[in-house]
């Protein structure tokens, strides 16, 4: 009987140490919690500028796709002027950027140039630049069509 009193005791003492430990380890101590909002907090400080610049970097796109976008209307709106043959200086400066362009684009600048060359072939060169200001408030680098017409007099 000596061996099954001494393996009650063991038994008493492991409920005791395991109803212990699952007293003692309910829940989150105040140290845990502070420890994971701060390595929280730090992700999130050292992502914030990134995700800003991922902002800005597709805001810039969007712009940049819009002028090249409005760039290529323009020309094909000579193309059509050129077609009906109505194609003049005075028409060419009268070309004006689209509503949608003007109200995407900020302060946009609109150039069209029409230069006569007698290199080889008489042709003239017909050229489309726009330009506006970006989120820094800096002239962005123009975005620049240009078309050779051949076959008419300059």
């Amino acid at each position: 009987m000596v061996g099954r009193s001494s393996n009650r005791r063991y038994d008493r003492f492991r409920e005791e140490t395991s109803c212990r430990r699952s007293r003692m380890r309910r829940g989150v101590t105040l140290m845990e919690a502070v420890a994971a909002i701060t390595l929280l907090s730090a992700i999130a400080a050292g992502l914030l500028p990134l995700i800003s610049r991922t902002a800005e970097l597709r805001d810039e796109a969007a712009h940049h796709s819009t002028a090249v976008t409005e760039t290529a209307n323009l020309m094909e709106r000579i193309a059509v002027l050129r077609g009906d043959g109505q194609l003049d200086d005075a028409q060419l400066q009268e070309l004006e950027l689209s509503d949608w362009a003007a109200a995407e684009l900020s302060e946009p600048e609109l150039e069209i140039t029409i230069a006569d060359e007698r290199d080889g072939l008489p042709h003239r060169r017909l050229t489309v630049s726009l330009s506006y200001r970006n989120a820094a408030g800096e002239r962005s680098a123009p975005v620049v069509a240009t078309a050779f017409l051949y076959g008419e007099s300059p």
